[in-house]
């Protein structure tokens, strides 16, 4: 038989591979051998995205010399994988050399292709819904609507109004959201009540509060230009209206 005619140490490495590869490993002569190898032995094409075959030619010296070597890419291989592996390959060899190599240089292969197996199974997974909903929302974040004059404008009005109908709904309760930027004198026209009741605000601590009552009240002379409002304006028509409901 073939296996007869190889020398000893030919014929161990030979009885080896045949009892670790089996159908996968293929005698071609007494000096070449190819050895077919997958990510998962016996799975099926699903769970193997990619194969090779190792091939392998014994040199005379051998093991004191380098065999030659060539792989294969049979399945899942890029333009650029098979040479790649192959110079690997060929450097293992070299540092391989006085002992029995094959099933090392085998084995290299098959990591090689776990590696490679491993990436493809995993790009090929559905993402999980609840990680693909997060990626969206980040991506949202940095992909929002663009800024122009005309739809910060726009946003400014849709603000300023619903700033308005907040402070309308907050005058029906029993106190008052006073919109920013009034002046004095439309402070008083909302609420006449404020020209005396926050006079306890500015109080010193042992002062005690003045009572002003409602004839004082209408005594007062006051200065409403202070307040900035056009000149010939009269007083506010919410001070007139409680002081004489009083």
């Amino acid at each position: 038989t073939i296996v007869s005619t190889m020398d000893d140490e030919k014929t161990m490495e030979l009885e080896a591979l045949e009892a670790i590869y089996m159908d996968d490993l293929k005698v071609n002569d007494e000096d070449s051998i190819e050895i077919s190898l997958v990510p998962v032995p016996g799975g099926s094409e699903d769970e193997n995205h990619v194969s090779a075959i190792l091939h392998v030619t014994y040199t005379p010296g051998y093991p004191a010399e380098v065999p030659k070597t060539r792989v294969e890419g049979v399945k899942g291989f890029r333009p650029t994988d098979q040479k790649d592996l192959q110079s690997q390959l060929i450097k293992l060899a070299d540092e391989s050399v006085g002992m029995a190599m094959v099933f090392t240089l085998a084995q290299f292969v098959k990591d090689w292709l776990d590696v490679r197996n491993a990436e493809k199974d995993q790009a090929n997974k559905p993402p999980e819904p609840e990680k693909e909903k997060e990626k969206k929302e980040e991506e949202d974040v940095f992909h929002g609507t663009p800024v122009t004059p005309a739809t910060f404008n726009a946003w400014m009005a849709r603000f300023q109004q619903e700033m308005a109908e907040k402070a309308r709904t907050a005058n029906t309760g029993s106190e008052y959201v006073y919109p920013s930027k009034h002046t004095g004198r439309q402070l008083f026209d909302i609420d006449a009540s404020l020209i005396y009741s926050d006079t306890t605000s500015v109080l010193e601590e042992g002062e005690q509060a003045v009572e002003v009552d409602v004839a004082s009240a209408r005594a007062v002379q006051v200065d409403w230009s202070l307040f900035g409002e056009a000149d010939g304006d009269e007083g506010p028509s919410g001070i007139d209206k409680e002081l004489d409901d009083s």
